[in-house]
Order: structure tokens, then sequence, then C-alpha cells
């Protein structure tokens, strides 16, 4: 009688409970909403950075105390690396519709829109600065021997031969962390124009920062219950300051589109509508997702 009592609590249970159903996940209540936004299709070339100096004098001493960074598109490799993401301006608004309620709420700030308010996530070691080989020298340019331009004589600390004073090894890096600064005043490209084109010439870092997205550091979460639809519009930018040179080129290959990713309590979920925009200034998109 004891045990039939037992059984007879248990079936009462389980059909208290109704029953186990793997179709119907058990409710957890809140959960979080994670944007994520991606440069995609994106081209970006290697470049060697080398130091070069004033030596009128000869004696391997910078002449005025300077030292340039001298930035040459890597010979022979014109696109080395498609990264997964690089650092590409967009533009968002996020919305969430709770559940029952018919008005949107508008989460970011109005000028999170603008095409150049955020930038997508990107990998800033897809080409690490590396040493350059110590064969290396770029065609036309022997980094052994003074160049003389005009009344002015130069030296370029590099491969092939002992660094003049003050000078380090050059290396190789991307576009991602390097850009072309002063192309118009390089008085090396006016001894041969030709010879240094876009992405030749004097540079800089270029560092665009981390991703943004809304002011905030990506990723952008939203605390939803169930029911609750939360809706993206995407927009492609434009380039960070930073990869742009001084006549408003950048130093990307090809255009960039951007897309975004949404998980859900840290698993990747499917939105609805297109997540992509198009590789052109301004292309936009909507997407989203509802809680169920």
């Amino acid at each position: 009688m004891r045990s039939f009592r037992r059984l007879f609590c248990v079936l009462v249970l389980v059909a208290a409970l109704g029953g186990c159903d793997s179709d119907q996940p058990l409710q957890v209540g809140t959960q979080t909403v994670a944007l994520t936004v991606d440069g995609g299709n994106v081209q970006g070339s290697t470049i060697d950075v080398y130091i070069y100096f004033l030596d009128n004098d000869g004696d391997l001493v910078p002449d005025n105390g300077e030292l340039y960074d001298f930035c040459w598109r890597t010979p022979g490799l014109p696109n080395p690396a498609s990264p997964p993401s690089g650092p590409v301006g967009f533009g968002i608004e996020v919305k969430v519709l709770r559940a029952g309620s018919t008005e949107p709420e508008v989460l970011t700030a109005p000028g999170a829109i603008a095409v150049d308010a955020n930038i997508a996530e990107y990998d800033p070691t897809a080409i690490p600065n590396i040493p350059l080989p110590s064969n290396q020298a770029s065609p036309n340019l022997n980094f052994r021997e003074p160049l003389v331009v005009g009344m002015d004589t130069y030296r370029f600390c590099g491969a092939g031969g002992a660094f003049p004073a003050g000078c380090t090894q050059g290396v190789r890096t991307s576009v991602f962390s390097r850009r072309v600064v002063s192309q118009t005043s390089n008085p090396l490209t006016t001894a041969d124009p030709m010879r240094f084109t876009l992405g030749n010439g004097l540079c800089s870092l270029g560092d665009p920062g981390p991703a943004v997205v809304d002011g905030a550091p990506s990723p952008f979460t939203v605390d939803v219950e169930k029911g609750d639809t939360v809706i993206v519009t995407l927009k492609r930018g434009t380039f960070p300051p930073e990869l742009i040179d001084e006549n408003d080129m950048t130093l990307f290959q090809g255009q960039p589109s951007v897309s975004g990713s949404l998980t859900l309590d840290g698993l990747s979920v499917t939105a609805t509508g297109s997540t992509t925009t198009a590789g052109v200034l301004g292309s936009t998109v909507s997407f989203s997702l509802t809680t169920r």
C-alpha cells in the first residue's frame, strides 16, 4: 500500500507539471539580445614602413633631429590579406517593441544614425607589425644609399646594412594601422611623383580606435521579455578619419559592406530581414528579432 501511494503521488506530480515537452523550452524571464556590427568584404593591402631623415652632412644623424615615417605599399602584394572585418563607419538605430505595445521605443541616441557615428568590429592584428626581411627593398629605391632630392640628401632606416643612429628596422604592417598623411608635401614625391602613388609617402599611426556602437563599446545590448521585438536599422557609412589620406581617398581597396549579427543570451540567432548592406555609402538595411 505504501508503494502504491508513492507511485500515485509521482503520477499526480507529473500530471500537474504537464509532463516533459522538448519542443517548448522553459521560459527564463528576462533575456539579453546583443548586437555586433562587422565591416565585411574588406580588402586591405600591406605596407612597408621605413624611417627616413635629412642628412646633408653625411654623418648618419638627422640634421634637424626629425625622423619621418615612410609608407610604401608592399611590392608584388596588391591584395595579400582579406581579414574578416575592417574598421568601417556606420549609422545605426535600435528600437524595441514591447509585447502588447503598439509604439516602439528608440534605444539609440538620435545622432547614432549618422553614417560616421560608429565603427565596426575589426581585427587590428590582421597583419601584425613584423620586421622586414634583411634583403627587403622596394623597386627604384635603394635603402642602403643616400637619396638626393634637389639640394638635400635623405637616408633611410631599414633593411640592407647597419642602421644609422636613432633608426629602427622597418616593419611590414597594414593600412588598418597606418595612413598616408602628407603625400603632397613629401619631398620625395617631387623627385618622382610617379613612383610614390596613393598609399606611398609620409605616414603616421592611424589607429581608428575600438569598435563603437552608439557611443559605447561593442556589442550593443537590449534586455527583453517574451514577445518583445528588437528592430535594427543599419546604414553603411564612411571610413574613420585615420584611414583617409589628405586627398580624402580611403586606404581600403574596394568598398566594404557592414553587417549586423544578433545573439540571445550568448547564442547566435537568425534575424528576420537583410542584415548586410551593399558596399555603397548610405546603403541601408533593417532586420528584427522577436523573442518566443
